[in-house]
């Protein structure tokens, strides 16, 4: 990453001071389902063309996007940091035999979101992003899922080694997308991650918290596939391959996409680096 991305990154993280960040995330409702049963954009009629064109509720989200940071020119050259030796269809049959720690949603505001986001404010609903073409399957938040998926991405040593962040405090999301599924254009700001580990006193400001710098890395579940499509700011990730390790810098905007015909797994790490890990 460039000087000026990184001059770039720091300004728009303090838009969100840190406790705003950990006062925008409520607690995590009891029950997985609630997500679905008690969805607004499932109950939202379909946004038409003619309604898009009279509307024209773009203009509001694009602005939320200048806003946070998002331009036309900033460029995102992404390299993996290293390789994990995973095995596929372990995250499969993990998937399949937990599906009672699933947390299917939309992508919509959350029972524990607060503040002024894109999602409180209905920003992707307004544009026509609806419960059909924004469907997630997500685990790490439900049970033991989120030391489960940890046991399966390698040992502690494998972590030390390949993945460089703290094992006991890291906050995992399996993540699932369905053919023809969408994540629209958003940013992090780690609130979860924060909101569970206020004892490391962690400053989004500053990214860093007792242990360190605290980070969010991707590791690919399956290799890239067509209509499989990963873009930060105005670039998009390379061919990926099952188990690179590849930094999400905070807060870079970001979108992603399953355009194709395969089902498009990752999974991010959110957490303390306590080791830098060089390819």
């Amino acid at each position: 990453m460039s000087i000026k991305q990184k001059i770039k990154f720091r300004e728009t993280s303090r838009r969100l001071r840190p406790s705003q960040v950990m006062s925008n995330y409520k607690d995590i409702p009891a029950d997985p389902k609630i997500y679905v049963d008690t969805s607004l954009m499932a109950k939202q009629p379909e946004v038409t063309l003619w309604d898009f064109i009279e509307n024209r509720p773009d203009k509001e989200y694009e602005k939320w996007a200048k806003d946070i940071g998002s331009d036309l020119t900033t460029e995102y050259e992404a390299e993996p940091l290293s390789r994990l030796d995973i095995n596929e269809q372990d995250f499969i049959d993990f998937m399949m035999e937990n599906k009672e720690t699933c947390q299917k949603k939309y992508y919509e505001k959350r029972p524990y979101h607060n503040g002024i986001s894109e999602l409180t404010m209905n920003l992707p609903m307004k544009c026509g992003y609806n419960s059909r073409n924004t469907i997630e399957y997500n685990w790490g938040l439900y049970g033991d899922s989120n030391e489960r998926i940890k046991e399966l991405l390698g040992s502690r040593q494998v972590w030390e080694d390949k993945i460089g962040i703290d094992y006991d405090t890291a906050l995992i999301r399996l993540l699932a997308y369905l053919p023809g599924q969408i994540l629209p254009w958003h940013h992090d700001n780690l609130g979860n991650w924060c909101r569970n580990n206020k004892n490391l006193n962690p400053d989004i400001d500053a990214q860093m918290c007792d242990l360190g710098p605290i980070k969010r890395y991707l590791v690919m579940i399956t290799d890239w596939h067509w209509g499989h499509v990963l873009q930060f700011q105005n670039s998009y990730f390379p061919r990926w391959k099952k188990g690179e390790v590849y930094d999400l810098p905070i807060p870079q905007p970001h979108c992603s996409a399953n355009m194709g015909m395969r089902l498009k797994l990752t999974c991010s790490i959110s957490g303390a680096m306590t080791n830098e890990i060089k390819s």
